[in-house]
């Protein structure tokens, strides 16, 4: 005990200023860890219901709220396993497997961010996702990035991988004012959820990351080679994890 007193006064642990300095570290972190905590999102209610900001054509906002209990609301287990299976190759491989995180997806876009110096690549899983379009801004911090990942686990604490499907398949933007699959399998290609070709539900996938510019490409009738490469590429990644037949 006498040697482990002796180690820490020769380090100098017990001068005046290195005991400031250890109280102001203690004081910051204590200070951050509740500001943190207070910002984090309220998920009392998530199982019953979820409250989203959209924008219609006008860009106007407009609070949408989703309940699983409602006759518009498109359940998952409804859905053919093509439409499904689209989403998960695209947007998120391993998300039955995962437990809101993909650690291995964060370090290979950080190494892919870091190497072009610029946010080449993301790593949100359908979880984050969730929780960063019902609850965050878009805002790319690090701050953001941290109260969406705490909360993405907690929500995989709370919800089934089902339930949280559930919520991202209807609060997707898929095109200017167009949000949630029942209403992009509509505008795209007038025909409900359920009833969706494999290589519509491909497309719509594929339109995910960036609604706008890809669906208004495609309404327009503009040949893609990225698109058609794109497509192909999900529809093989479909086969290859059994959503979809030879």
């Amino acid at each position: 005990m006498i040697k482990i007193y002796s180690c820490i006064k020769s380090l100098g642990l017990f001068q005046r200023k290195t005991r400031y300095g250890l109280i102001f570290i203690a004081t910051a972190v204590l200070i951050g860890a509740v500001c943190l905590k207070a910002a984090l999102p309220d998920l009392t209610n998530i199982k019953n219901r979820l409250t989203i900001t959209t924008y219609d054509r006008q860009k106007t906002k407009v609070y949408r709220t989703l309940c699983p209990w409602t006759t518009d609301f498109v359940m998952s287990k409804d859905l053919p396993r093509h439409v499904i299976g689209a989403i998960i190759v695209s947007e998120d491989s391993t998300f039955f497997k995962h437990k809101g995180i993909d650690w291995h997806e964060i370090k290979e876009a950080f190494k892919k961010n870091l190497k072009e110096k610029r946010y080449a690549r993301g790593a949100s899983t359908i979880t984050q996702q969730v929780v960063k379009n019902a609850f965050l801004t878009k805002e790319k911090t690090l701050y953001r990035k941290i109260i969406e990942v705490i909360t993405a686990l907690k929500m995989e604490r709370i919800l089934s991988k089902q339930e949280i499907l559930d919520y991202y398949i209807n609060l997707i933007e898929l095109g200017p004012g167009i949000y949630g699959i029942h209403d992009g399998a509509l505008y795209y290609f007038k025909r409900k959820p359920k009833d969706l070709t494999p290589y519509q539900a491909a497309l719509l996938a594929y339109f995910i990351p960036n609604p706008k510019k890809y669906g208004g490409s495609y309404l327009s009738n503009k040949y893609s080679k990225f698109r058609n490469e794109r497509v192909k590429k999900i529809i093989l990644e479909m086969t290859r994890q059994g959503y979809l037949e030879q």
